[in-house]
């Protein structure tokens, strides 16, 4: 075998990588070019979006490889993109559908048996105690694909916006402080801003063990450019912090006068774009607007010196932080749940752009508050296509009047069908979800796909008795604390098993082509909704139950797509022939 000296390297470092935490390639790992074909797609994990190729021998996959052309890594992947692959053959794998007994064990049934249970269950639910009494609730792990399914079957058939999803608890700062602060959700920039960076301030994330790739980006940029200034606030030196040129230490949740602090710091000193401000932004409360002068006099209480005292962080270092921030002329700003995952989330990412905007460090190369998210797909899957219970596809609000109509004419389905009440969000969801016997509890019966509640949810514990006596309907590739609480678990297909699209967190959506076929009887998650949609009698709404998952993903996919046709989150161009031939995706404006 032919290895060049490039590939050797990376290999050779990839299994010192994987070596070093109890993990060997096999051989066929290390002969890459000993392949019946490798077939192009994106990487499982992060919500960086690595594009990569995974390697098929004998029907299976048996290695992944990064792909030189994508713009997010340019062939570079970190130890748990390179083994992705290795979770498709795990002996506990799920692959047969199962209906648990009355003696509480689970049997092994037929899908048809399966689906017509949950069918049937789900009408009587629906029948007894109105349309709400069901809920989904989804993942940022999820396809594209399978969001948009689940979502219009549940808005436009159940006429049900008990629609939900984990983004909810990880991401829902950042679209708050998004779209209260530019009135639309998503960031302005993209990957490629941090190679035009002059200045990267790097807050609520340890980006080298959470993103490698995108921190490997980060520290090349600086090996190639050691004038450019690295700043990092967190709590802990973590390794994220240790290649800053300045670290902002500061105590859990009292960031946030850092941030204002730096705000008087970049005023008092006249380090403002004023004209910037004047053209492009407005100060308000949400309710009324003021001028510059009333947010100046606001900051004004946040002195270096007094927020030293309340943060543990240098007033020295507050300063000198400012002044790179504001005069760097090109400050890239990225940040993850340290500031998603708290009770004033929102504030704070309001905060970070706030200074971005009084600096014109916005909208310009190099320069963008960038929130990065933690799943593959919680960008284009879950928050593009609405799968929220406040949403419809193109991120539009299910209470206006106009957009509602827009989409049920799209979804040619009649006028007055969407309801215009939001349902409930994820906590208020899983709180009032209980069983028949219980009255307080509005919600009977549950869908879940590709995540795992009865492990992740906030203050757990007040949940499980409510999943536990629901009637819950479990779609995973594994048993899970969630599995053991379901009525009836249907086994799903892995990414490379059924492909379709993933939207990663700067806008790019990559298709994965399926690569190999799911163990067993698993499905992929499209599947099992067109198929249930079809025993409830809503095939006409849903038509792509196709067992060809590519072809079924392309209906769902141009379904969607056209939905968001005449809106500013349009994807219509991204046509899934073109999503084929593009190796590096397409990233939408």
């Amino acid at each position: 075998m032919n290895v060049s000296r490039r590939n050797f390297i990376k290999l050779s470092a990839a299994a010192a990588t994987a070596a070093s935490v109890g993990i060997n390639f096999p051989k066929n790992v290390k002969a890459q070019e000993n392949m019946d074909r490798w077939v192009k797609g994106a990487c499982r994990f992060c919500g960086t979006g690595c594009g990569v190729y995974v390697g098929v021998k004998n029907g299976k996959a048996v290695a992944i490889k990064g792909n030189p052309d994508a713009k997010t890594n340019f062939g570079f992947l970190c130890v748990k993109g390179f083994l992705a692959y290795k979770v498709m053959y795990h002996p506990d794998r799920l692959k047969y559908p199962m209906i648990r007994q009355k003696d509480g064990n689970f049997k092994r049934v037929n899908w048809d048996k399966a689906l017509d249970h949950v069918a049937d269950k789900f009408k009587y639910l629906q029948n007894k105690y109105g349309k709400d009494a069901v809920a989904y609730y989804g993942s940022g792990q999820c396809m594209t694909e399978e969001s948009y399914t689940f979502n219009k079957l549940w808005k436009g058939g159940f006429r049900s916006n008990m629609v939900e999803g984990n983004p909810r608890l990880c991401m829902a700062s950042a679209v708050g402080g998004y779209v209260s602060t530019f009135s639309s959700d998503e960031p302005v920039g993209s990957y490629a801003d941090i190679e035009k960076s002059k200045c990267i301030f790097l807050v609520g994330s340890n980006t080298s063990e959470c993103h490698p790739i995108i921190f490997r980006r980060v520290m090349r940029h600086k090996l190639n450019n050691p004038d450019v200034k690295i700043i990092v606030c967190e709590p802990r030196k973590t390794n994220t912090a240790k290649i800053a040129d300045l670290w902002l230490p500061v105590d859990p949740g009292t960031d946030l006068a850092v941030f204002h602090s730096m705000a008087r710091e970049i005023i008092k000193n006249n380090w403002h774009n004023e004209d910037f401000v004047k053209n492009n932004a407005r100060i308000t409360d949400g309710k009324n607007t003021y001028d510059f002068k009333k947010y100046a006099d606001f900051v004004e209480q946040f002195t270096p010196e007094k927020v030293e005292k309340l943060t543990r962080c240098p007033a020295e270092n507050i300063k000198k932080a400012a002044q790179w921030f504001a005069n760097s002329g090109a400050t890239y700003t990225m940040w993850t749940m340290g500031l998603n995952q708290r009770i004033r989330g929102v504030w704070a990412n309001n905060l970070i752009h706030n200074l971005h905007l009084i600096t014109g460090n916005i909208a310009k190369l190099g320069a963008d508050s960038f929130s990065l998210t933690g799943q593959p797909n919680a960008c284009g899957g879950v928050r593009e296509t609405g799968s929220l219970c406040h949403l419809l596809p193109g991120t539009k609000p299910v209470a206006n009047d106009m957009w509602r109509s827009y989409v049920e004419k799209a979804w040619k389905i009649p006028e007055g069908t969407i309801d215009p009440k939001p349902g409930f969000h994820t906590v208020k969801m899983f709180d009032n979800l209980g069983g028949e016997n219980n009255p307080d509890k509005p919600i009977k019966g549950m869908l879940t796909s590709t995540t795992n509640p009865a492990q992740s949810l906030p203050n757990l514990n007040k949940y499980l008795k409510g999943m536990e006596d629901a009637f819950l309907v479990v779609l995973d590739i594994f048993p899970t604390r969630t599995t053991q609480l379901a009525d009836v678990v249907l086994p799903a297909a892995f990414i490379y098993e059924k492909g379709g699209v993933y939207g990663c967190s700067e806008r790019r959506s990559q298709l994965t082509e399926k690569c190999v076929n799911p163990p067993g009887e698993a499905k992929p998650d499209v599947w099992i909704a067109a198929q249930l949609a079809k025993r409830m009698g809503l095939e006409k709404l849903i038509p792509w139950n196709d067992d060809d998952s590519m072809a079924a993903n392309e209906k769902a996919w141009t379904d969607y797509i056209t939905v968001t046709k005449d809106t500013d989150h349009t994807l219509w161009g991204a046509k899934y022939d073109r999503l084929k031939k593009e190796p590096a995706g397409l990233q939408w404006p």
